[in-house]
């Protein structure tokens, strides 16, 4: 049977800006991006490419799965915004340096504002309304 190595991916951060720079062309002038790199940017270090992205200016945030991708995050010394894509309901709890995620109900806005451990500090919250086909 034949040996095989683990597979490498080498993540080239020009390609990364240039696939942003191809994005931001086809955008209105002065929108905003949210760079989504949960699961380790799927696999390829979401600390270094966070990094990387933080210094330009169109780059609103990042966005990541879990609470301890967020922390991970915080801990590697990002400032910008980091929206957690999950459905938690102690979300408020885990950390003020993180926007609340998704309310998805009248009930998870109530939890949001309840839990908030700052209720002085505003954090952006992204409604997300649930259509049905």
């Amino acid at each position: 049977m034949k040996a095989f190595s683990r597979i490498c991916a080498e993540i080239n951060l020009d390609a990364i800006d240039h696939n942003l720079e191809v994005m931001r062309s086809r955008l209105t002038p002065g929108t905003p991006i949210c760079a989504v790199i949960k699961a380790d940017a799927y696999g390829h270090g979401a600390t270094p490419i966070a990094v990387h992205l933080e210094p330009l200016p169109f780059i609103w945030g990042f966005a990541v799965a879990t609470p301890g991708e967020g922390v991970m995050l915080r801990r590697a010394g990002i400032r910008k915004p980091i929206l957690l894509l999950g459905y938690f309901r102690r979300i408020m709890k885990i950390s003020s340096s993180m926007t609340c995620g998704r309310a998805f109900s009248r009930s998870s806005l109530r939890s949001c504002s309840r839990n908030a451990p700052e209720k002085r500090v505003k954090r952006p919250l992204f409604i997300l309304p649930l259509t049905r086909e």
